[in-house]
């Protein structure tokens, strides 16, 4: 089976768990954004919750491999979709050089790739810092970042919460508009990204943390 037609089977086992959840999602697309369902890029978000996975996956057509933590396979439900969709494993944000190869492989392939930027789930209301690793992949291969912003899953289901303990309601998924980082001067557009994505999460947090 296809990469594309497992991708569409994860994305349905995801839209039915928000279901039975009782989730709903309330999907922002800044100035027209478009997201071609075909097109390769590296979407980068703030973490709130292990079911802003499921928002994601069920937002976006494109097959999609998500960096996450080697204990989300704890997390039986959520593993099932992990390996349908070969998610990426890293260990204390660090990725093996076999999983390193894997990433690679999936790039060549012109699949996207889905990076939590903070590197762990934060129900902080100021972010952690930023992991570089998704802007140098962005530089290197010639891939758009698409910056979004996750907004009410923390109280739906936090770090500290059970599958069976999640509350019913509305979360919402922001989707900015693609960026390119060029090799030269990277550090830099890093920064001003940095600054501007933080500026837009704090502005957000006010409009949408408690939908």
């Amino acid at each position: 089976m296809s990469f594309q037609k497992v991708w569409g089977l994860a994305r349905f086992w995801a839209y039915l768990s928000l279901k039975i959840f009782g989730i709903k999602i309330n999907l922002i697309k800044k100035n027209s954004t478009k997201i071609k369902p075909d097109g390769q890029y590296i979407f980068i978000s703030n973490h709130r919750s292990f079911l802003d996975h499921f928002l994601m996956q069920v937002s976006f057509k494109n097959p999609t491999h998500y960096v996450a933590k080697k204990e989300f396979a704890n997390y039986k439900l959520l593993d099932m979709g992990g390996k349908a969709y070969e998610f990426i494993p890293a260990d204390k944000n660090k990725l093996s050089a076999e999983n390193k190869e894997k990433m690679k492989a999936y790039i060549l392939r012109k699949e996207s790739l889905a990076i939590f930027i903070e590197g762990t789930r934060n129900s902080k209301k100021n972010l952690l810092p930023f992991n570089r690793g998704a802007f140098r992949l962005s530089a290197k291969y010639n891939i758009p970042i698409v910056p979004l912003f996750i907004y009410g899953t923390h109280d739906k289901m936090s770090k500290h919460d059970h599958l069976l303990n999640i509350k019913t309601g509305t979360a919402t998924l922001i989707v900015d508009e693609p960026i390119q980082f060029e090799a030269a001067n990277l550090e830099h557009q890093i920064s001003e990204f940095e600054i501007e994505y933080r500026k837009k999460h704090s502005e957000n947090m006010i409009k949408y943390e408690n939908i």
